[in-house]
């Protein structure tokens, strides 16, 4: 268990972090089977996080469980409840529209960003 938050150490050192940046903002998940990726936790969508978009509040909108991984959600296609709000209306719409075709004996993985939209298997 770490002592502190990866949020507070990516602050900058005006503000007490280490200055590195977001490391989000240098990788890009590449989802294959989808059995480790979090829904939830993991930044598997370029929106963000789906935590962050919608709070808590979001797995009972969009009756995903916590602990749900992608490969539990998308089975041939999205299983996601349809909501009622305009905010998840929208979030449900740019998944839908995301590009995935799962395989299961693939492994996901991290590409590291090595450049304008090039991204590599090693951190440069």
């Amino acid at each position: 268990m770490s002592k502190v938050a990866w949020t507070d150490v990516c602050c900058p050192f005006d503000e007490g972090g280490l200055g590195l940046g977001d490391v989000h903002e240098f990788m890009h998940m590449v989802i294959r089977n989808g059995q480790p990726v979090s829904s939830w936790l993991d930044l598997w969508h370029p929106a963000g996080r789906l935590i962050d978009l919608t709070r808590e509040i979001g797995t009972q909108n969009l009756g995903i469980a916590m602990k749900a991984r992608i490969c539990d959600i998308f089975v041939n296609n999205w299983r996601i409840r349809v909501c009622l709000g305009r905010q998840l209306q929208r979030l449900l719409q740019e998944i839908h529209r995301f590009p995935l075709l799962l395989t299961v004996n693939v492994p996901d993985g991290i590409l590291w960003k090595n450049g304008p939209d090039d991204y590599g298997g090693k951190f440069i």
